[in-house]
């Protein structure tokens, strides 16, 4: 149902990819701001593929709208320049199952979730070359 008009507390949906995200506030007159939503580390982590091949633009759309969404993290192995596997983080298997129902019913992609064992990820402020100094020092893990 489309509407032309909302009031204060409505809750409206806006078909509008990429312009608008999670947490955005439309207002008129004066601006106003609101506190953040809160993010959590992950601690669910999986490989999520496209078991075919003709498919893979659709699934790349899919995936970069619900990246954008804020659905899931998407992480990096070291020295991915972003040719290597797709490796997704959530704070829990529920998000996995939303990312895989909504490639298939909004992009018409099927795709293979395969879980890894990690159950963490950090940042690293000074980025490799601190991960290598704190391992030679035996300062990691």
């Amino acid at each position: 149902q489309s509407i032309d008009v909302a009031y204060p507390g409505d809750v409206i949906g806006i078909n509008n990819p990429g312009t608008f995200g999670i947490g955005d506030t439309l207002y008129t007159g004066s601006p106003v701001a609101f506190p953040g939503i809160p993010s959590f580390s992950p601690e669910k982590f999986a490989y999520l593929t496209s078991p075919n091949p003709s498919s893979r633009k659709a699934f790349q759309k899919g995936m970069d709208q619900l990246l954008a969404e804020g659905a899931v993290q998407s992480l990096r192995q070291r020295n991915d320049d972003g040719g290597g596997p797709l490796i997704l983080a959530a704070v829990g298997e529920l998000q996995f199952e939303v990312v895989q129902a909504r490639l298939l019913n909004e992009y018409g992609v099927e795709s293979r979730l395969e879980q890894i064992s990690y159950t963490l990820a950090r940042w690293a402020d000074g980025g490799w070359e601190s991960v290598d100094k704190a391992n030679a020092d035996g300062k990691l893990f």
